[in-house]
């Protein structure tokens, strides 16, 4: 099912109990500057009250909350607001998630272990945008080759880096890139809690 809207209005609700894990989603959703996080809210309870009056376009439900779970959630909202979008964002079994979402009729799952590397195509597939990977198939082979192979299978983010011009940084050309600052940046990737850190003699912020 792919939103009416267009993707420049899509307004987002995140609804999870754990700030590190709506910290994280926020710096995800700062590579969709057309993308408005409208409101937050800590469970389920809270989720509704903010869903009816903000109307979102796509909500961001975790399952695991105080007062009221995720899933109890998303039935009243799909029943109250079926212009709403509700994405399960749990830290079950991937399995086990996208079982939720269907018994809940939630238009997507995310795992929230592949939280990084999920996330931004499932929003895309709901507002019938291009996956990076359907992108880069289209480019041609030169440019995959680009990519370095240690960023293969890393997600959007991965593709954005490994494309990225770094020679113009302080950091370098990626493919001079040392072992130890590469294994910092794939541990930064995989991980479901946000991470950062500042490499060389300028702290480059990363």
């Amino acid at each position: 099912m792919v939103l009416t809207k267009p993707p420049m209005d899509l307004r987002i609700l995140l609804v999870d109990d754990q700030p590190s894990v709506r910290n994280g989603i926020r710096s995800l959703l700062g590579s969709r500057p057309e993308w408005k996080i409208c409101g937050e809210a800590s469970d389920g309870q809270e989720g509704i009250e903010k869903a009816r009056a903000l109307r979102p376009d796509v909500v961001l439900m975790d399952v695991s909350m105080p007062r009221m779970n995720g899933l109890d959630a998303t039935r009243i909202l799909r029943r109250e607001l079926p212009g709403s979008k509700v994405v399960i964002v749990s830290q079950n079994d991937p399995l086990i998630v996208s079982i939720q979402a269907r018994e809940v009729n939630a238009s997507g799952h995310v795992a929230k272990q592949e939280l990084f590397g999920t996330l931004l195509p499932v929003l895309d597939k709901l507002v019938g945008r291009p996956r990076p990977e359907t992108a880069a198939r289209c480019s041609s082979t030169t440019s995959a080759r680009a990519l370095p192979e240690w960023l293969m299978g890393s997600g959007e983010l991965g593709l954005l880096i490994g494309r990225f011009d770094w020679s113009k940084t302080p950091l370098g050309a990626i493919d001079d890139w040392p072992q130890s600052l590469k294994t910092s940046v794939d541990r930064m990737l995989s991980s479901q809690h946000p991470m950062w850190i500042g490499w060389g003699p300028q702290a480059t912020f990363l």
